[in-house]
């Protein structure tokens, strides 16, 4: 028997545009027995930025069976959406009571942990992620990130470098990685690895004003001192801290 909310939702979605229909009956089943389909539906609406709708679905499919996964993880994205931080925590803290072994889930409770600024234990949900999941490069990179936020340079280098060796295209890791190079003091490879990325993208302003930092810290330091041309203006008075 259909659930009366479900067939209400439904074809609420149907109805949105005539464009949209065939996708819908090709994407969700109007059994709403099948507990996937209330995520689906739930997607559905998230997708086209029904976001309120989204949260109502996914919260009356939790109140037919909240021992699925599926729907507390779902529910903490959502709400991650939402800026709602802490609810989003405690549901992905539920969903992998339910399931600890979805690496997924460790990687977004590490990112909403790491926005409240509770780093430990944003590292310690990644570590968790990367013992079931070693070969996600994005998981490693995460750490290194949050290990860049702790302070921890030297560890914050070693994992995002490893992240590079399983996908380097990632350019915000690789922007990551001046700046844990920097933090260590090591200015040859931040500036190695600035000059780098500027060859990818030779008008990223921000790292133009970050090679411009890391060359006056060489020339202070009584290192080598190096030209550069800088595209706009030059930035002062800066800390790593603006750059993170």
């Amino acid at each position: 028997m259909t659930d009366a909310f479900f067939e209400e939702k439904l074809n609420e979605l149907k109805h949105i545009s005539d464009e949209y229909i065939d996708h819908v009956m090709d994407t969700v089943d109007d059994d709403s027995d099948d507990l996937l389909n209330w995520d689906i539906l739930c997607w559905e609406f998230h997708n086209l930025g029904m976001i309120s709708d989204a949260l109502e679905i996914i919260d009356h499919a939790i109140e037919i069976n909240h021992e699925v996964s599926e729907f507390w993880t779902t529910k903490g994205v959502i709400l991650f959406d939402l800026i709602d931080i802490g609810g989003a925590i405690e549901c992905f803290k539920t969903s992998l009571k339910l399931d600890p072994t979805e690496s997924v889930v460790w990687e977004y409770l590490s990112l909403a942990l790491n926005l409240v600024g509770d780093y430990p234990v944003a590292l310690d949900a990644i570590n968790k992620a990367i013992e079931i999941n070693p070969k996600d490069s994005k998981f490693w990179f995460y750490k290194g990130e949050n290990l860049l936020d702790m302070n921890r340079f030297q560890e914050a280098v070693e994992s995002i470098n490893t992240g590079l060796e399983l996908d380097p295209r990632d350019y915000d890791a690789w922007c990551k990685l001046v700046y844990s190079y920097y933090g260590m003091g090591d200015y040859e490879n931040a500036l190695d690895t600035a000059n780098y990325i500027l060859k990818l993208e030779p008008d990223d302003s921000v790292m133009l004003e970050f090679k411009s930092i890391i060359l006056s810290d060489i020339e202070k330091s009584g290192e080598q001192s190096y030209d550069v041309l800088l595209k706009g203006k030059t930035y002062r008075g800066s800390t790593l801290d603006d750059f993170k």
